[in-house]
């Protein structure tokens, strides 16, 4: 199969009960929510992907790990963050729209991630940020 020319990384092998099969990934549509499949007649298949389902799953791994690390932790806040950026993206597909306002994804990646991104800048005046840092862990100079 890879010997047609195809890169490895669009090639699927599969079992069936047909036997093995390889599905060929030829072409996708992030805007339609498709992928282009090689059919066997040297043609292709045009599938819809079931974006909504794969946006729900998404929501439930994010929320599984959020509740599995301290609310504090840099996985559970990048889990929130990136839970976040899937509800605003699932927010404008609904409306119809096909992008995304550039404004809206900085709020909902900055916010969240601005006590960490001021507790690693190096400033004194940023240290005091860290929100896993106790007060009484802060040095006289902060």
């Amino acid at each position: 199969v890879q010997a047609l020319g195809y890169p490895l990384r669009a090639i699927t092998p599969a079992l069936t009960r047909f036997g093995r099969v390889y599905v060929i990934q030829v072409d996708a549509n992030v805007h339609a929510c498709t992928v282009e499949l090689a059919a066997r007649a040297g043609g292709t298949v045009t599938v819809p992907l079931p974006a909504e389902r794969l946006q729900r799953q998404a929501a439930t791994v994010l929320a599984g790990v959020t509740a599995d690390w301290p609310p504090s932790s840099m996985t559970a806040i990048l889990a929130r963050t990136l839970a976040s950026v899937v509800d605003l993206c699932d927010h404008h597909r609904l409306r119809g729209s096909r992008t995304v306002d550039r404004h809206d994804l900085q709020e909902a990646l900055a916010s969240p991630l601005a006590a960490f991104a001021a507790a690693w800048s190096g400033t004194p005046s940023d240290r005091s940020a860290d929100p896993e840092e106790t007060p009484a862990e802060r040095s006289p100079e902060r």
